[in-house]
Formats: structure tokens, sequence, C-alpha cells
């Protein structure tokens, strides 16, 4: 009997000391490999942009049934810089200088749009989690550890116009989430001097890392 509560009691204790440690962060899931598109796939964009120019990448993986990170790596060098996952604290920071912008999260046949400024954020000391600080247009925890790749775009369309952000991609090749550069004078119009150089520091820093795929 006394050594059945000895050891009960030592087993007690060895509880008690590691709930007194430190919490560590659960290890990372391996990340995503990316999604990069075939010849094939490549050729069926190319020819897609050329009747459709400035197509959303979320709007042609529709109209061609593809994973969309698919459409990503088959645009241009200049028009597309695809990055690895890991590289998102480097380009989420830039992104923060952005004046304004539209979060856009697509889910079946759902579409949010959320206006506003791009908060920072810090990586948790307590798990996998991305934690973003309130007030921006949108806020939340990101598992940034499961992206797979960053597209950082510009793509030109109809009249000069241009379309300008970043989309981050899981590993499916399917969009997470993105953020646009917004117009001064809200939608369908043209983004600020001040929102262009901000978005062009995040597209230069892109240039500087390592590309996937493209």
């Amino acid at each position: 009997m006394r050594t059945v509560l000895l050891g009960s009691v030592a087993a007690l204790l060895a509880i008690g000391a590691a709930s007194a440690q430190p919490a560590q962060p659960p290890q990372p899931a391996p990340r995503p490999a990316a999604v990069c598109a075939t010849p094939d796939q490549m050729k069926q964009v190319a020819e897609f942009y050329k009747a459709s120019p400035g197509m959303m990448p979320p709007t042609a993986t529709r109209a061609l049934k593809m994973p969309e990170s698919a459409i990503t790596t088959s645009l241009p060098k200049d028009q597309a810089v695809v990055l690895s996952g890991a590289e998102f604290a480097k380009i989420w920071e830039t992104m923060t200088a952005w004046p304004n912008a539209v979060g856009l999260i697509m889910r079946n046949s759902s579409v949010l749009e959320l206006p506003g400024k791009i908060m920072p954020g810090e990586q948790s000391t307590r798990s996998n989690y991305f934690n973003l600080k309130p007030g921006g247009n949108f806020t939340g925890h990101l598992r940034t550890d499961l992206m797979s790749t960053i597209a950082v775009l510009a793509v030109p369309g109809k009249d000069g116009a241009v379309t300008r952000g970043v989309i981050f991609y899981d590993g499916a090749g399917e969009s997470m989430f993105s953020q646009f550069v917004a117009g001064e004078g809200g939608e369908g119009s043209a983004p600020s001097a001040v929102g262009l150089a901000a978005f062009d520091k995040t597209m230069a820093l892109a240039k500087t890392l390592p590309r996937v795929c493209n």
C-alpha cells in the first residue's frame, strides 16, 4: 500500500511540475508544397487573358476550373511574383503601410469584401497562430505555416487600369484570403499616389526574395 501511495504522489508531483513550466508552442505542420501551373494550364491561362485582360485570379479560376494558384503562376513574371508562404511576415509588414485596402475572402458562392487598413500582427509564442492586432479591415488569427505560396500581383487590364494586391494560398492552391490596394475615391477609382508608392515597396521587396513556380 505504501509503495502504491508513494507512486501516486510522485505522479501528481510530476504533473504539477509539468504544468508549472512555460507553455511551449506546438510544432507547426510541414509547409504545403506550392501548386504550380502545368505547361498546358499556362497555355490555357495565356489564351484566357488575351480575351479577358485584367481579370482577377479568383474570377479566372472559376472560368477555367483549375486551382487558383495555377492561374497566378501562369501570369507573366512582371505581373506576378510568387513566393513561398514562409515569407509571410516580411510581405505583411510592408502591407501595413498601405493607406487603404480591400480584404477579400471567397468561399463557395459567397464573397466578403472588407475595406480598411491592414494591421500588423505577431507570431504567438504559445501556438502556431499569427495574431493580427484589432482595428484593421479584418482581424483574427492566421495559420501562416499552412500557406503554400504568396502572390504579389500587378495585373494590367483595360483602359490602363492595374489590379494590385497580394493573395495567400493554401496547400490545395486555393486562396485563403487576399488584400488589394483600394482606390482613393471608393470602388472603381484609382489608388492615391501614396497607395501606389506603398504597394511599390511591397512589390520591390517581393522581387528580392526567392521565387517559386515562376
